[in-house]
């Protein structure tokens, strides 16, 4: 899910870069050549610089390729050209006074940028030590017999500055990637807390939470909610005929079956053996009657696994003031054994008031 949100600003970024890196080097060029201060090799890295920009801009929003391939390119031109440009300055009497070695220098790091833009880290440190190794190489001849020019101090510090650059893009992209890895145990942990490891709903935990926030919704916000407890009608006797292994299957098929005809805002979960709760933000009694009615019908209409039908049957009622979460369960439960008495395969409830009254009965 990040790389496919990440990917979109990436190539907003590039394709940026790209067009500000074309304007620079066609600024450059022309200001080189208005000076008189040009040469023929100059003339072609710019022409190439001209060249490759709005190309790599074309990659970037073709599509066509992932961008770790843009990245290699990128990495690669630009290695290319800062070793030209280096070999001309040290080796070549004729076209070296026209390298600006200190301008290459400071647009050099732009290669390891890039280069820590692969997706892997170690991927990203291999390129930029063989970018590294390179230009070492292409400047140590020169660094041997001119050690004491201006030149090779700068040559000396780029080489130790680059290297550093390259520690730290490697240090921040493993402490990113730990970090990633911090956060997804975290929220893995999390999801085990108040998951249901058969059904992978909300687990009675994960509903105590729910509950306790819609009932601080409900005081301060008026914001009603109301509670949907229901189980399967004689399950005992179904496991008892096919088995708990076919049981536990029916429980996940049953979840999946009862989340078709539940909205994003409300909460499924398992509140013990085949027993299951439902909370219905925002829903007053008489609408939450209505969708338990729905769900045992939605359940009972057709087979469920392997041509086994199954009814449930459940109890709706919605939260009062000075209501707690058990409270709130006592009366649905109330209304299960309501629904359970009269038949089943049905859901009941009562106002708040009359399920009170008929707590105060049956304790």
């Amino acid at each position: 899910m990040e790389m496919v949100h990440i990917e979109p600003l990436k190539r907003r970024v590039y394709s940026l870069l790209f067009v500000l890196g074309w304007l620079s080097g066609m600024v450059a060029w022309g200001l080189a050549e208005y000076h008189g201060m040009i040469s023929v090799p100059l003339r072609l890295i710019f022409l190439a610089n001209a060249l490759f920009q709005p190309l790599a801009l074309m990659l970037v929003w073709q599509n066509r390729f992932p961008l770790a391939y843009v990245d290699i390119f990128v990495v690669g031109f630009v290695a290319f050209i800062t070793a030209v440009c280096m070999a001309l300055k040290f080796y070549s009497e004729v076209y070296g006074p026209s390298v600006f070695l200190e301008v290459m220098y400071l647009w050099t790091p732009i290669i390891y940028i890039f280069a820590f833009s692969l997706p892997k880290r170690e991927q990203a440190l291999h390129v930029s030590m063989a970018v590294w190794t390179l230009l070492f190489l292409v400047s140590l001849p020169y660094l041997f017999t001119h050690g004491n020019g201006m030149p090779s101090y700068l040559t000396i510090q780029f080489h130790f500055v680059t290297a550093a650059l390259i520690a730290a893009f490697y240090f921040f992209a493993s402490f990113q990637r730990h970090l990633r890895l911090a956060q997804l145990n975290v929220e893995q942990m999390a999801e085990l807390a108040n998951t249901d490891t058969l059904t992978k709903i909300a687990n009675r935990r994960r509903i105590y939470e729910v509950m306790n926030y819609e009932r601080l919704r409900f005081t301060r916000y008026g914001h009603s909610f109301s509670v949907l407890l229901f189980d399967i009608d004689h399950f005992k006797k179904f496991n008892d005929q096919f088995g708990h292994d076919l049981g536990d299957k029916i429980l996940v098929e049953l979840a999946q079956r009862v989340k078709e005809v539940l909205r994003d805002v409300d909460t499924l979960g398992r509140w013990g053996g085949e027993e299951f709760i439902i909370i219905l933000a925002e829903t007053t009694f008489a609408d939450a009657l209505l969708k338990a009615k729905l769900i045992c019908d939605h359940v009972a209409v057709k087979p469920l696994l392997e041509g086994h039908t199954i009814t449930i049957s459940g109890g709706v009622t919605e939260v009062i003031l000075g209501d707690t979460p058990d409270s709130v369960l006592q009366r649905a439960d109330v209304a299960l054994y309501e629904a359970k008495r009269l038949g089943r395969n049905r859901a009941e409830g009562m106002p708040s008031d009359e399920l009170e009254h008929a707590l105060r009965t049956l304790w």
